[in-house]
């Protein structure tokens, strides 16, 4: 008899083969050059001290540049949460850390996601301060994921003040202080929320039905790679070394 584990793999390896939501017209993106001049971002006081949040939006990842390859990262001094690829094992992960990495809960794939276009859901709302906390979606179908943590996983907090796509953030100021930039693209509307989202309402984001009651909002599918506005009206990111381009 299959495990749960493998009944779930197997299941993910059959999603795989879900359709993409037709886009229609010209659809644009954000192309984000893969260096650390070339990112997206802004202050932001609207996911501080949060027990739980959501993110979710299309990308596509390059097959080249850096190992770890920093999709969006809240970050202050102190602390960050961050979703990334890290291509050289093909993997999405969404990690939850403070004292600047000392303690941490990283959750990633299991298995291997190819670097093509998708759509990536993260959600996480404490109550274990384990794996059952965590939730990743690709294309609307939750994928198995192993966790890795280290210190005191009850003393991460999710505060944040600046929220930066792109590249990784960590630390007062800018230019950001780890060389791990994002080298792909992202389109559509990418979301954050302050509680997990469920199953059901991933699929409708997948769909191209937002989901109510998201902190922000960012159109990467615009004209202006230079402001991407966030439709929530909370923080407009300031975009520097993007080009907008068609997918």
């Amino acid at each position: 008899m299959l495990s749960l584990f493998e009944r779930r793999r197997r299941h993910w390896q059959l999603q795989q083969q879900m359709p993409v939501p037709d886009l229609g017209g010209t659809p644009l993106a954000t192309q984000f050059a893969g260096v650390n001049n070339s990112r997206a971002s802004a202050l932001t006081d609207h996911m501080d001290g949060l027990g739980a949040m959501s993110w979710a939006g299309w990308i596509t990842p390059s097959a080249v540049g850096p190992g770890q390859q920093m999709i969006w990262v809240l970050s202050n001094e102190m602390a960050d949460v961050y979703g990334c690829f890290a291509r050289l094992t093909d993997r999405i992960e969404f990690a939850i850390q403070n004292s600047v990495g000392a303690k941490y809960i990283h959750a990633r794939t299991v298995d291997a996601v190819a670097a093509a276009r998708m759509h990536v859901a993260l959600t996480w709302r404490r109550i274990n301060d384990d794996a059952t906390d965590f939730a990743i979606y690709v294309n609307a179908v939750a994928v198995p994921i192993q966790i890795s943590a280290s210190g005191n996983p009850e003393n991460i907090t999710t505060q944040a003040t600046r929220l930066y796509y792109g590249v990784d953030g960590r630390g007062a100021g800018e230019p950001p202080v780890i060389d791990t930039p994002y080298g792909g693209l992202i389109d559509g509307v990418a979301r954050f929320w302050g509680r997990q989202l469920t199953a059901g309402e991933v699929a409708a984001e997948y769909a191209g039905n937002p989901v109510e009651g998201s902190v922000h909002a960012h159109n990467f599918g615009g004209a202006d790679a230079s402001l991407i506005s966030d439709q929530t009206g909370n923080a407009d990111l300031i975009g520097t070394g993007l080009q907008i381009v068609e997918l």
